[in-house]
């Protein structure tokens, strides 16, 4: 009977994908949320943007749950709640006014139901994908928690859990990952490697990616190398990603090469149309010097621009997967 049920959800979720994103949500997840309007993010000026957003998050993520299904999390089995009704309030930003969105990510109840299908569809809670170019090999982003050479402040010891959870995936370079990785690159299957033995003949770099490590999770870190329709070549790879259960971040990115931030706001319109997580790395880039880029320098990150990267990246995935498995924030 659980699998004649699952082979219904399967159909019905891949055949509304052809139509419309918005489509698949409203389908997927029954019933109107209310919004929360940019006045209602607003908290003390005392507090961080961090903390603004982890305040923000455990407001609106009151939810009513029936049935669960039992995953590994961290090596422990976990009881992940299946969502039979909406948020009570749901977080609406206005993809115009990205720049004053927070940093973490704020999961909308359409990425819990996808995740949750993704679950079904066995997917791997304790992975994590990149998208992304040369700044996020492993040795330049998030691979220094697995090799110990990145170690945490004592006020960030609670990312410790995240980090055990997705062990292997902070160290493992991406097949996606290489010097000029562009949106469009992730699904033309040229831009692999021929000495890229793992991927199977025809396959693209996100096909082989998922394929390979089975994600639940991917943070994908494109624009500085930005194309004519590649805007076009995300909303593919957002609906690939939906369709197999795959939860998308988003991230924005702190150059402007561009000679504006238009490539940015790009991004947060397509996040936004999909229900898919930001994680505001611009803004956190603003009280760097030079706003964590080189001097002279439109692409490459300074060193303190990469350690708060990685860190805000770390930050972000933890908060995503909390928010994901309803677990306390810290």
């Amino acid at each position: 009977m659980k699998a004649k049920i699952l082979i219904f959800l399967f159909s019905v979720f891949f055949a509304l994908m052809a139509v419309s994103c918005h489509s698949i949500f409203e389908t997927i997840s029954e019933g109107n949320s209310g919004e929360l309007s940019q006045n209602n993010l607003e908290t003390t000026e005392t507090l961080s943007p961090i903390t603004k957003t982890k305040n923000t998050i455990a407001e609106a993520t009151k939810t009513a749950f029936q049935d669960s299904t039992e995953v590994l999390i961290n090596g422990q089995p976990i009881q992940t709640q299946t969502s039979t009704s909406h948020l009570d309030e749901e977080i609406v930003l206005d993809p115009e006014n990205w720049e004053d969105w927070p940093i973490l990510p704020i999961v909308s109840k359409e990425m819990m139901n996808v995740y949750q299908l993704g679950l079904e569809m066995r997917t791997d809670p304790n992975a994590f994908s990149v998208f992304g170019d040369c700044q996020s090999l492993p040795k330049k982003y998030m691979g220094g928690y697995e090799t110990g050479e990145t170690k945490l402040d004592r006020e960030y010891q609670y990312l410790q859990s995240t980090i055990e959870n997705f062990w292997g995936s902070f160290d493992r370079e991406s097949v996606t990952i290489k010097k000029g990785t562009t949106v469009a690159a992730i699904l033309w299957e040229g831009w692999i490697d021929s000495d890229t033995s793992i991927c199977e003949y025809g396959e693209t770099p996100l096909e082989c990616e998922i394929r390979v490590h089975n994600p639940s999770i991917v943070i994908i870190n494109l624009g500085t190398h930005w194309e004519v329709r590649n805007e076009i070549y995300l909303r593919k790879i957002l609906e690939e990603l939906i369709s197999r259960g795959i939860v998308p971040i988003i991230s924005t990115k702190a150059d402007t090469r561009e000679g504006e931030a238009w490539i940015n706001a790009d991004l947060v319109q397509a996040a936004s149309e999909y229900h898919v997580p930001v994680w505001n790395f611009w803004l956190a880039s603003q009280p760097l010097e030079n706003h964590g880029m080189k001097p002279n320098d439109r692409m490459y990150l300074t060193e303190e621009g990469l350690d708060v990267r990685r860190l805000t990246s770390l930050q972000s995935l933890d908060s995503v997967f909390r928010q994901l498995n309803q677990m306390p924030l810290k």
